[in-house]
């Protein structure tokens, strides 16, 4: 599974604002735990934009703070299942989302 979280580069918590994004940290997750991660720009795209990189790096789902329901519909629509209500450090985020919390 591929996880993507919209995240502050400099604190690594999950970005609040999905328009503020410019990073995203991708997860690579096999047998219920983090292989790897890698943080990647988004160049300051727009929040659609974002469905397709997050498509792009064949993500299975989003994990995010708040999300608004069109670009929630969007990345649905590509097969993004979307994950809201994550806040805080993207691991600990993405560690809380692998124990099912």
């Amino acid at each position: 599974m591929k996880l993507s979280v919209p995240i502050d580069k400099e604190t690594e918590k999950i970005q609040e604002n999905i328009p503020d994004t410019k990073y995203i940290k991708l997860y690579d997750i096999a047998d219920n735990r983090i292989l790897c991660s890698e943080i990647v720009g988004t160049m300051g795209c727009d929040p659609e934009q974002l469905v397709n990189i997050a498509a792009m790096f064949e993500s299975d789902a989003l994990i995010c703070s708040n999300i608004p329901e069109s670009l929630a519909d969007m990345m649905e629509e590509e097969g993004i299942y979307i994950f809201s209500g994550y806040s805080g450090d993207s691991d600990e985020a993405v560690e809380k989302f692998l124990q099912g919390k």
